[in-house]
């Protein structure tokens, strides 16, 4: 999600907030269920989420694995509160 987030940033994430086209949200990745991603929503696809990356030159998302289900995403994120530092 460069340059909006990078590895590291700290994110408030909320379950319950709605998710509407233009909301950044966390996600389980589709094709690694183990592995979360920050995407943003870009639109509903039938009963689905189209999401992208802000990066569209270096961003895996629905262009390359299509639109997610609706209980793929964790939440929404809602702000960026802090920042790991590098050691």
């Amino acid at each position: 999600m460069l340059p909006t987030y990078r590895p590291g940033d700290w994110l408030l994430v909320s379950g319950w907030a709605p998710i509407s086209a233009g909301c950044v949200v966390l996600l389980r990745h589709p094709m690694e269920r183990r592995r979360y991603v920050v995407k943003r929503a870009v639109g509903r696809r039938g009963d689905r989420w189209w999401v992208e990356g802000d990066n569209a030159g270096a961003s895996t998302d629905s262009r390359h694995f299509g639109p997610v289900a609706p209980d793929a995403i964790v939440g929404r994120v809602l702000l960026r509160y802090g920042r790991r530092s590098r050691p």
